[in-house]
């Protein structure tokens, strides 16, 4: 054996043997009852799966398995003795006005569904995306490299890894130049590829098109807190009486507080905190944010 089947065949080891270790800690915090607590599943084995492929795997490793994903069944049709996994992750919403119909994941709630579905235009449905990524410091458009970001979607990384960078691939400076390090091999898959970059080959070229197409789209767009906070100041301008304008704009502050900046992350802080205090004074959203960032 040559010292490159040696890395490739140690480095596969190494991560097939530290994976399920990394997916039991991640999910040790996962509730083991349906969304209402009036039902409690009977197994402690609990799988979480982030994409298909983790799905696929789950399956092909377990010969009973059960799934669930929002919890929102008040029976056992989930429940499961020996396995089950977690589809809470997949939680994507695609309207299709055309064809007048909705596809959901299976972690998406009902009070995530209900207000997009009620949107009735194109602003309306940007400002439920806008909103729900606010709320959701760990929701970013594309998929790291290696283990990436271990906290809760839901909750602030304590290591600031919240509200993607931009996605500009321009500039030397390895330290702020997110693209590059976000694509950056993590150790064990380094030691597999070496020099070569994986290429999904096995997708039709109008695929692969597409998706360099979104990339380059992607990198145009300012950092998170900046794009959020611009998106929920101008819409909420002009719809006053949206119920969740003061939330929406004191988590546009918060986010501009701990996700990743740009050049002009202060200025859509500052106008996110100056429409929150001058329209919504009195709201317990006002009195939480004392400052801009």
């Amino acid at each position: 054996m040559d010292k490159r089947e040696f890395l490739k065949t140690s480095g596969a080891m190494f991560a097939s043997s530290f994976l399920p270790k990394l997916t039991t800690a991640q999910t040790a915090g996962e509730s083991r009852t349906n969304w209402a607590g009036n039902y409690t599943y009977s197994t402690k084995n609990l799988d979480s799966a982030n994409t298909i492929a983790d799905v696929k795997r789950t399956i092909h490793s377990h010969t009973h398995l059960k799934a669930f994903g929002a919890r929102h069944s008040f029976n056992g049709i989930a429940d499961s003795t020996e396995d089950q996994v977690s589809l809470k992750h997949f939680d994507q919403i695609e309207l299709d006005a055309k064809s007048k119909t909705v596809t959901v994941g299976s972690g998406v709630t009902y009070g995530q569904l209900a207000p997009y579905i009620d949107a009735r235009d194109k602003d309306a449905r940007k400002f439920e995306a806008v909103y729900l990524m606010l709320k959701n410091p760990g929701i970013r458009p594309f998929v790291e490299t290696g283990f990436g970001r271990l906290t809760p979607v839901a909750k602030l990384d304590q290591l600031r890894d919240n509200w993607w960078c931009s996605l500009s691939m321009q500039g030397e400076n390895y330290l702020v130049d997110y693209y590059r390090s976000r694509a950056h091999f993590s150790t064990p898959l380094a030691m597999l590829y070496g020099n070569s970059k994986p290429e999904a080959v096995f997708l039709p070229q109008a695929d692969r098109t597409a998706a360099g197409n979104e990339w380059k789209r992607l990198g145009q767009i300012p950092a998170a807190p900046t794009f959020l906070s611009e998106a929920a100041v101008s819409y909420l301008k002009a719809h006053a009486t949206e119920p969740r304008a003061a939330e929406a704009l004191a988590l546009a502050v918060r986010s501009t507080r701990y996700g990743c900046g740009d050049a002009g992350t202060s200025q859509q802080s500052q106008a996110a905190f100056r429409l929150l205090h001058s329209r919504y004074p009195n709201s317990d959203w006002a009195k939480k944010t004392k400052y801009w960032y």
